[in-house]
């Protein structure tokens, strides 16, 4: 069975779960909360994964978008190749740090004729490396470097099979708004609303417990996030969203608060809704001794662990300087799906090649004895034949010889080629019966039987058409005593 970590990274707390990947069912097998206080975001990372008794396997980051920067684009290209070119030298127009300084991964939210809508996240390089580096410090190495919230719309799009809606995830110190329209993640933007410093919002020491301050000021935090979020979806053209009451999932610590959600979903016209992530099909929690499961707090760190990479796109920042480098452990893995599989075809290649020449062997063994008992009944007079081949092909031509026309030494006209020859050269419409054929060296001697002597002139003139006989000569033609037929004798002088 196969672990996967996934850990969600914020600036005032970090949340991860231990996946045990089953052929049939995802168990979470352990999870954790810390709190990341200033500066001690690699000992929170460590904390968590204590408690997720987490020892080895794959892993997954997300971090909050408050690292990041987004800018939505439209490019009038329709070639992706081209869009990643130019994207670069278009977001270096549109920002105010250095190109160089910054690390860049996008997605594809439309594809039109007119060109092609990007939404393009840039984070500081040294941030990235960092970040990296306090998970390989604990032998990790993440295959995917995601945005906080991102992995959660994405799953929520796969589970609902909704097209178009939004995610608000509002915790501690900031709030984030994401967009999905047709399926795809089309808009990310950090609204900036801090509900811990106006309500005093905070997560309890026992890490799943959120405290509140003065709750008098909760809604001050809902009249600070209902106007940035009207804005911004009529900014980007979805006025229709809060005209229709479109559907607005809501997460985080701050988010799933009972009394600020109330009033959420009286201030806003969308239909609020609840996240959990953990209401997915095929994923079983398995309770944890510690602390219970709170979905407020676990909802981003399950999304991340449970994303499907064939669903919608998420960004991924473990590409270029920062791609994944293939371990010992995964090379090991593809020389043995690779290896096994081309031994198991080499070996079955090979047997056949062994099946076919025994196979070959057999029946030469077979043509060969055949061939001997040919040569036997030819020459039942040989004693010993070794060579069958070159000892038939000489008797053959002896025999030949013996019986040309004229024996030995004569011509070349066999008799089967002298009866043919008679054969093709008589026309089939001339009344004749050959009643004797005497061949020798040097002629040939034909008597025959027929109804007129125009018919022996005839046969005279085809048989002078062959190329065999150098003449031919009518020796003597008669009417037979009785019955009235011409007896004739021809000799035919062989060229």
């Amino acid at each position: 069975m196969e672990n996967l970590l996934a850990i969600d990274i914020h600036d005032d707390c970090v949340s991860g779960v231990m996946l045990d990947i089953d052929q049939k069912i995802s168990v979470v097998s352990g999870f954790g909360v810390a709190i990341a206080k200033e500066g001690g975001v690699a000992e929170a990372v460590q904390d968590v994964i204590r408690q997720t008794g987490f020892k080895d396997g794959a892993c997954r980051l997300s971090v909050s978008a408050e690292n990041c920067f987004f800018r939505n684009l439209l490019l009038p290209f329709v070639d992706k190749r081209k869009v990643a070119k130019v994207l670069p030298f278009e977001i270096e127009e549109l920002t105010s740090h250095r190109i160089q300084d910054l690390h860049i991964d996008y997605l594809f939210s439309e594809i039109e004729s007119k060109g092609t809508e990007v939404l393009a996240a840039m984070v500081d390089k040294g941030f990235v490396a960092d970040t990296l580096a306090t998970f390989q410090a604990e032998g990790l190495d993440p295959e995917l470097f995601g945005v906080s919230g991102l992995q959660t719309a994405a799953v929520l799009a796969s589970v609902t099979g909704l097209k178009r809606f939004v995610l608000l995830d509002i915790s501690f110190k900031q709030t984030t708004l994401i967009l999905i329209n047709n399926g795809k993640i089309a808009l990310v933007r950090s609204l900036g609303v801090d509900a811990e410093d106006i309500a005093g919002f905070s997560l309890a020491d026992d890490g799943c417990t959120v405290d509140v301050k003065n709750p008098e000021k909760i809604n001050e935090v809902v009249r600070r996030l209902v106007l940035p979020v009207k804005q911004t979806l009529l900014s980007v053209g979805h006025a229709a969203l809060l005209e229709k009451g479109g559907p607005c999932f809501v997460n985080g610590g701050v988010g799933l608060d009972p009394e600020l959600f109330g009033q959420l979903k009286e201030a806003l016209p969308l239909d609020i809704q609840a996240c959990d992530i953990a209401r997915q099909p095929l994923v079983k929690i398995e309770p944890s001794e510690s602390m219970p499961w709170n979905p407020a707090m676990m909802n981003r760190a399950l999304a991340l662990a449970t994303y499907n990479r064939k669903g919608c796109a998420v960004l991924n920042f473990r590409k270029g300087d920062f791609k994944k480098q293939p371990s010992l452990k995964n090379i090991r893995k593809i020389v043995m799906a690779t290896v096994v599989p081309l031994g198991v075809l080499s070996l079955g290649v090979f047997l056949f090649l062994f099946w076919e020449f025994n196979e070959l062997e057999n029946r030469r063994d077979t043509l060969k004895n055949e061939v001997f008992a040919v040569a036997q009944q030819a020459m039942p007079e040989a004693k010993i034949i070794r060579y069958p081949l070159k000892e038939l092909t000489v008797k053959i031509n002896e025999t030949r010889e013996v019986y040309r026309s004229g024996g030995k030494g004569g011509g070349n006209l066999g008799k089967l080629a002298l009866l043919s020859e008679l054969s093709s050269r008589i026309p089939e419409n001339l009344p004749i019966v050959i009643t004797r054929l005497v061949a020798d060296q040097d002629d040939i001697r034909i008597k025959a039987e027929t109804k007129d002597f125009n018919t022996v002139d005839n046969v005279k003139k085809e048989l002078e058409k062959s190329e065999y006989f150098k003449s031919v000569t009518i020796s003597s033609a008669n009417l037979a005593p009785k019955g009235g037929e011409v007896r004739f004798e021809l000799k035919l002088a062989l060229q």
